[in-house]
């Protein structure tokens, strides 16, 4: 604590001396002044606590004196010291800052008492001041978190529909007012029963709130608010909790899920059509097959019959391709990935991924060659979600090389991440092709490309799998001399069960 500094301000040497001795003595410390004027240069130079300061002086008096104290430093406690002490001059005294006043002569302890008094009220006025300033620096933080807030609110994609407890709407933001065409009707602080425009988005909430809010409580629905325009919405509700646990009321999120409604169905009827279209060359399989079989065919006419059915193979093996790589797309799309996740040893898998492509790089006299070490940490996924992702890469930088081409495959650890590189010697890819490359059905037109089949849905594939296992995944690529993806996937939490490292203490086979 700092040590309590007084100013004595009185033209009594006797005074001046007699209270600082007193004082001292009490463990303060303390300056005098012979007059106002030399009062007043100390005040602006040195920070005090109280002031003691004689009524009557030639030149500044205690009055005047007293009007620059509250204008340095209202909180110093002023005591006047005065042997003309009136009722007139006490009020003049006080109304000029002055907490209390002694009459010459006074004894030691009569200048003890109203010191400790005063230095009272001097501990009162700087908590007050304290609390004044915390006062209005949360008033600030509260305004400023409000506004935070609100900005928050009001910037965010999808509309939210705050009720209480009672069913009274006490937030929506603009989007659930545009999403809901409520305009500007002033609807806050009302009861959402026949304010919303949709009563079934109205029942779904009055149901949630009667039949008992939890913490645990967490509905979504999907309505479909116009059938017309085919509008639909995703509402999530969940309750509005304080922190010792009570339930307030209850938060709705809407999202509008129009657009991936219109493409699930448009690729239902996608894959219907093309369903159908694989029955023609199955059928047409079927029947030359079963004509050759039965005898029916010249022998003059199966080389003949032979070609249409290999025609119709290929025809069918690329619509099954198709037909695969879009169930895929969409079990990834309604969130079917990453079911059984597992600690995994990435090099483990990757070494299984390039013994099952052997045989088709064998095909382009194409060398695949894995660099890891053995000791990499794990991490965590689903076994076949990652195998189908680094099969589609690897397929890819086969599928697009030259012949007597090379892959390079590496494995090494980033940060937190297990990088995984992929670099084949192929055609690789324009600059605005490399913007493209994950949407899909996407494909580059190119003299290469052209002579290689394929659906433009692998990447989109790899790179949703990737981003379901909380990675990411990067690409260069400079077209005539090659290609190069990496493959970010999270390291294994070290805060993992024990008994899941034991994977990594499997034997590793040789590098491919």
């Amino acid at each position: 604590m700092t040590q309590t500094r007084v100013l004595v301000v009185d033209d009594e040497e006797m005074i001046r001396k007699g209270c600082k001795k007193i004082l001292s003595d009490m463990g303060m410390e303390v300056d005098m002044a012979e007059n106002g004027k030399a009062g007043v240069e100390l005040l602006q130079k040195n920070v005090y606590d109280m002031a003691l300061v004689d009524l009557m002086m030639p030149g500044m008096d205690g009055i005047e004196f007293l009007q620059h104290v509250q204008q340095i430093d209202e909180k110093i406690v002023a005591i006047v010291i005065t042997g003309y002490a009136t009722i007139e001059s006490a009020i003049k005294a006080v109304k000029s800052g002055a907490y209390d006043y002694l009459s010459k002569p006074f004894t030691p302890d009569e200048l003890r008492t109203i010191i400790t008094k005063g230095l009272q009220r001097r501990r009162l006025l700087i908590e007050a001041d304290l609390l004044r300033k915390e006062r209005d620096r949360n008033l600030l933080e509260i305004a400023s978190e409000r506004s935070r807030t609100a900005s928050i609110i009001n910037c965010m994609g999808e509309g939210l529909i705050a009720t209480n407890r009672m069913g009274l709407l006490v937030l929506i933001n603009p989007v659930a007012r545009k999403m809901l065409r409520l305009k500007n009707e002033a609807i806050i602080e009302k009861p959402i029963k026949n304010n919303l425009k949709n009563e079934e988005l109205e029942n779904l909430i009055l149901s949630t709130l009667n039949n008992g809010l939890t913490e645990e409580t967490i509905i979504t629905k999907e309505i479909e608010f116009d059938k017309i325009l085919e509008q639909v919405y995703s509402i999530t509700l969940a309750p509005i909790q304080e922190e010792n646990g009570e339930i307030l009321g209850l938060v709705a999120v809407l999202r509008d899920i129009s657009e991936v409604k219109k493409i699930e169905r448009m690729k239902s009827e996608f894959v219907r059509l093309v369903s159908h279209e694989l029955k023609a060359p199955i059928g047409a399989i079927e029947g030359y097959l079963n004509l050759i079989v039965d005898g029916l065919v010249h022998e003059q006419d199966k080389e003949r019959f032979y070609a249409i059915i290999r025609k119709s193979r290929d025809k069918a093996v690329a619509l099954q391709k198709l037909i695969r790589d879009l169930l895929d797309l969409s079990s990834i799309d309604a969130g079917q990935v990453a079911r059984h996740l597992e600690p995994l040893n990435l090099k483990k898998l990757l070494v299984e991924v390039t013994d099952f492509m052997q045989n088709e790089a064998a095909q382009k006299a194409i060398n695949i060659q894995l660099i890891a070490p053995d000791n990499l940490p794990l991490t965590r996924g689903d076994k076949d979600d990652l195998f189908r992702l680094f099969l589609n890469l690897i397929s890819n930088a086969i599928k697009y090389n030259r012949q007597n081409g090379h892959v390079s495959i590496g494995i090494e650890v980033e940060g937190s991440f297990l990088m995984t590189l992929v670099q084949d010697t192929g055609i690789g890819m324009k600059k605005e092709d490399l913007h493209n490359i994950f949407k899909d059905f996407f494909r580059a037109n190119n003299e290469f490309t052209r002579k290689v089949s394929g659906t433009g849905l692998g990447l989109p594939i790899a790179k949703k799998i990737v981003e379901s296992h909380h990675g990411y995944i990067e690409v260069e690529s400079e077209y005539g001399r090659g290609s190069t993806f990496r493959v970010y996937l999270p390291i294994l939490s070290s805060r993992m069960d024990r008994s899941m490292k034991t994977v990594q203490e499997e034997s590793v086979p040789g590098e491919a």
